[in-house]
């Protein structure tokens, strides 16, 4: 990171009143404003992508990839079928 991408203390001023909750109607006025709403900007997007909820797969998507990432056999007289075992499933449904 470059010595300019490095957060000072009004961006960091920013950042914190952010993850405070408090209003980005506080910023301060005059030319530290655009920097401490960079910060701002920035907590509140780092805060959106830790918290966002994941997406859900469908039944449909979570079969096809379960098949598909693990050690599953079907049996030669029911070749659409899939065989794993319960463990292969917790296993599956803890990781998604």
């Amino acid at each position: 990171m470059s010595e300019s991408a490095q957060p000072n203390d009004v961006f960091q001023a920013g950042y914190d009143a952010c993850m405070r909750g408090q209003s980005y109607l506080t910023h301060p006025e005059g030319q530290n404003r655009d920097e401490w709403l960079r910060g701002f900007s920035q907590a509140s997007d780092d805060y959106a992508k830790k918290y966002a909820p994941a997406k859900k797969l469908t039944p449909e998507e979570a079969w096809q990839d379960l098949i598909e990432t693990s050690d599953v056999t079907s049996p030669a007289e029911y070749p659409n079928h899939a065989l794993i075992t319960f463990e292969q499933l917790r296993e599956y449904m803890a990781s998604v």
